[in-house]
């Protein structure tokens, strides 16, 4: 809730002279998905327009939910988006560890420092309690909360619970909050203290729970900001108290605003199709993320309609422009920018190259999937000029394989070419052949066949794209000709003729 006290809760300058720290901290549970993302990216641009340090950090505390290989994964999607750390796991800095499973010495010795200054205390509560004290409370229409019971043990008392080796952890006293100032939200104070019992900070199988790893990694690591979901800032002060008990300066703290689908429902890590990977897998650019994500919470003077270099998101990103506002994501808009982004390559020497040699694996990884058709190996030029034309009708490269456009690399098949007049075929391959390849002649070259053969302009477009492309319906048949070229579309058109010639008898095939 927003207060008006006066602030009595002194955190890190943000003009300090000191260098800028963030850190990413995501856990190994699942795979990276659009939230996670856009968490990173505010992280990485305001380090980096700070000159400052951008930190990963996997938090791996909770070892019951780890997903095998989500480490890894994590590390690729963000290298793939252009977020490289430059401290982390990948063996850079001397703040290290940066997983926090290997960490746990730090946080059992925080733990004793704080039971020494009588800011924490063990808990020997049994499970089987604490579901009482559940049930109890939501009998009563009370909010569940632990009774804070074993604060109030003699220090005898607990000499002797641990003696007799009854299970313990360790839980912190909270006292009552104090507002800080969010560098989004602005004045924010949580009175924790008066709707929650105090938590655990360190469990029964001495793990850390988040809210002492946190802090304690966020110290030792020298971290200045700590820009995470909004979803944490109601244990914000919390964990301003565990600083105080500490006697920690704590870093200045900018909550990000919810992300929600386009029907306003809050996104989840469960929806599968966000991950990162599945989104690459469907062949989503880097840059094409990074612009797509940004749209959902601001961060810049003005909401751009381009695609913008990761140089030119670092330049213009203000923390100060973040909205408050719940974002929802503009799913409509990622074609768009997935398109701007394979532009932008096939503009570049160096990545035009690459798109070509991905065009060619895709083309032939389709290839092996579809039997009984004969696929085409074509030159650079003309998948350079393919993707120009192609660009306007696709959102991706696998776009160019599906079935309106499979025609670009494989031939029409015997059983499309049924009920095609060899004869007319050839009739239009001489037209064609002393015909000029530009849009403007070819549509008057081909009305002027059509008037001279007696054959209705409409029927003449449908024999010709059934024998370019196999087709009943798709582009245009002088698209396909411009597109494909003279010697190519005279090549297909022979290549129909004869398959046709070969499957009727011979006195059949003048008609």
């Amino acid at each position: 809730m927003l207060s008006t006290r006066p602030l009595v809760f002194f955190i890190r300058g943000y003009a300090s002279k000191a260098k800028v720290r963030v850190r990413f901290a995501p856990s190994p549970t699942g795979f990276l998905h659009l939230g996670g993302l856009r968490t990173a990216l505010y992280n990485y641009l305001f380090a980096k327009s700070k000159n400052g340090v951008f930190i990963l950090r996997i938090e791996d505390t909770d070892q019951t939910r780890l997903v095998p290989g989500a480490t890894q994964q994590l590390v690729d999607d963000l290298e793939y988006v252009g977020i490289i750390p430059d401290e982390g796991p990948n063996g850079r800095g001397d703040h290290g560890p940066y997983v926090q499973s290997e960490r746990l010495h730090f946080y059992r010795e925080a733990a004793e420092k704080l039971i020494e200054s009588q800011s924490a205390y063990y808990c020997f509560c049994t499970e089987t309690r604490l579901e009482l004290l559940r049930k109890d409370a939501i009998r009563h229409r009370r909010v569940p909360k632990y009774d804070n019971r074993c604060r109030h043990l003699s220090p005898k008392a607990v000499r002797e619970k641990i003696l007799a080796g009854s299970s313990k952890c360790v839980r912190f006293k909270l006292i009552p909050s104090e507002p800080y100032v969010d560098l989004i939200y602005g004045t924010i104070n949580h009175e924790v203290h008066e709707i929650e019992g105090d938590p655990v900070i360190l469990k029964a199988d001495g793990w850390p729970t988040y809210h002492l790893a946190n802090v304690v990694d966020d110290h030792r690591m020298e971290i200045s900001h700590v820009i995470r979901g909004v979803e944490w800032i109601q244990s914000t002060n919390k964990h301003l108290m565990i600083y105080k008990a500490f006697g920690y300066s704590p870093p200045n703290f900018a909550h990000l605003p919810l992300l929600l689908n386009p029907d306003g429902s809050k996104l989840s890590k469960r929806q599968g199709d966000l991950t990162i990977r599945t989104l690459r897998e469907r062949g989503i650019y880097p840059l094409a993320l990074a612009n797509f994500v940004l749209q959902a919470g601001s961060g810049f003077d003005s909401k751009s309609e381009g695609l913008q270099p990761m140089d030119q998101l670092v330049s213009k990103f203000q923390l100060s422009k973040v909205s408050t506002n719940s974002c929802r994501l503009p799913f409509d808009r990622l074609p768009d920018f997935n398109r701007a982004d394979i532009e932008q390559q096939l503009r570049s020497p160096v990545d035009r190259q690459k798109l070509i040699s991905r065009v060619q694996h895709l083309v032939s990884k389709s290839a092996n999937q579809i039997r009984d058709v004969e696929a085409v190996h074509p030159d650079d030029a003309f998948i350079v000029k393919t993707l120009e034309w192609c660009l306007p009708r696709i959102s991706t490269l696998e776009d160019l394989v599906a079935d309106d456009l499979k025609f670009l690399w494989f031939m029409p098949s015997a059983s499309s070419l049924e009920n095609i007049s060899a004869g007319s075929l050839r009739a239009v391959e001489e037209k064609l052949e002393v015909c000029e390849f530009e849009r403007p002649l070819l549509v008057k070259e081909l009305k002027q066949f059509s008037a001279e053969a007696n054959v209705p302009f409409k029927k003449l477009m449908h024999m010709l794209r059934k024998a370019l492309s196999g087709l009943e319906t798709g582009p245009g048949v002088v698209d396909m000709l411009v597109i494909f070229g003279k010697d190519v579309s005279l090549s297909r058109l022979r290549r129909a003729r004869r398959i046709i010639e070969s499957s009727i008898p011979r006195k059949d095939q003048n008609t």
